[in-house]
């Protein structure tokens, strides 16, 4: 390897990313900047290193760099657009997308990423425009059919939205399809679309072990409609109800501290369907680099292990294909008078869970 060479330690780096050898890969990138400091794809290679490590700030830094030396460089204005969709600020991101189709009109993961950023804020037709012009320039990603999907489910479009999900053959297609038929079922009825929805619960029954979604659906359908399931992953989720007071943990001055965290944050916050009377931010709220923030998530975690404690002997996949590591994502609602959430599910995490940190004078004691 020729030492004065630049691009020699940049290209080395990707037999690095492959080893999933990053401290590596960061030392030849360090080596290769050291060597040229205006060479544009170390610093690109960076910043998606930063962002494989978790690193949102650097990686933001070091893609912004990029940019000044060349900005129109492949994919940059792209991967920063994403940053900041991850920190929360879709306006920046949604002009960084935009930046990146001036270039290149044909990339579709900057229409894809628009697309998306236009669904958060609400404007459907806009974000179906998108979603299907990233399509179009490449017809065989199926994670647009499941955008579109999941755009006309919101829609309550459950006929359509289910074909959509079975067209994108992604992972989770078939629980996310069934759900729809499900929700069109108990929106229209129908003796044949009954029969046609039961014979393939039945089927996903014996084929998909651990769905949030098929035992969301089991447990509803023996409640409202007397169906009985042998469901082994969660059958009886009333059981698995977890409430516990953390004052002695988060004393009333952090509590403050996190409100004051929530009010001078720079998130954007996203038009949220099931919410009514107030606002959910965007991004990820434990990627701030803030010691508030990290002391809540260090609370979270305990109470998670303390609930698998507490529940660790019951016989049911919930609790026996729980999963090794904790990764926590978290957002913020505020809501003003008769504000609340339409009833909903997580199907994407393996637990949910929500931590008030005001309530109305009446509910303090309840």
């Amino acid at each position: 390897l020729n030492n004065l060479s630049a691009h020699a330690f940049n290209s080395r780096v990707s037999v690095y990313f492959i080893l999933g050898d990053y401290e590596r890969a960061l030392d030849d990138y360090e080596t290769s900047k050291s060597l040229d400091s205006n060479f544009s794809e170390v610093y690109f290679n960076l910043a998606s290193l930063f962002l494989k490590k978790n690193d949102i700030e650097k990686a933001e830094e070091n893609i912004i760099l990029c940019l000044k030396i060349n900005p129109n460089f492949p994919k940059a204005n792209l991967n920063l657009g994403i940053i900041y969709r991850l920190r929360g600020k879709n306006k920046l991101a949604l002009e960084s997308c935009k930046k990146e189709i001036l270039f290149y009109e044909k990339d579709h993961d900057a229409l894809f990423n628009i697309a998306e950023i236009y669904q958060l804020s609400g404007e459907s037709e806009l974000s179906k425009e998108f979603f299907y012009s990233a399509l179009k320039y490449c017809p065989d990603d199926n994670k647009y059919n499941l955008k579109l999907a999941l755009i006309e489910e919101m829609d309550g479009n459950f006929s359509k939205a289910a074909k959509l999900y079975e067209k994108s053959i992604t992972e989770g297609w078939e629980e996310k399809s069934l759900n729809c038929l499900y929700s069109n079922l108990v929106k229209h009825g129908g003796e044949r679309e009954f029969n046609n929805f039961y014979i393939k619960l039945n089927s996903a029954l014996e084929s998909l072990k651990d769905s949030r979604i098929i035992s969301s659906i089991c447990c509803h359908d023996e409640i409202n409609f007397g169906k009985n399931y042998n469901y082994n992953f969660c059958n009886k989720p009333f059981d698995f109800i977890y409430k516990n007071n953390i004052l002695s943990e988060l004393k009333s001055n952090k509590i403050n501290d996190l409100i004051k965290v929530i009010d001078d944050v720079t998130m954007d916050e996203i038009n949220q369907t099931l919410l009514y009377n107030g606002q959910q931010s965007s991004g990820d709220l434990f990627l701030l680099k803030n010691p508030v923030v990290t002391q809540l998530q260090e609370i979270i975690n305990r109470q998670i292990i303390n609930y698998y404690e507490i529940y660790k002997n019951v016989s049911c996949n919930f609790i026996n294909d729980w999963p090794k590591k904790i990764r926590i994502k978290g957002w913020y609602v505020r809501m003003s008078n008769q504000g609340f959430l339409k009833r909903h599910i997580h199907p994407e995490g393996w637990l949910s869970g929500s931590l008030y940190l005001q309530i109305s004078d009446e509910l303090k004691d309840n």
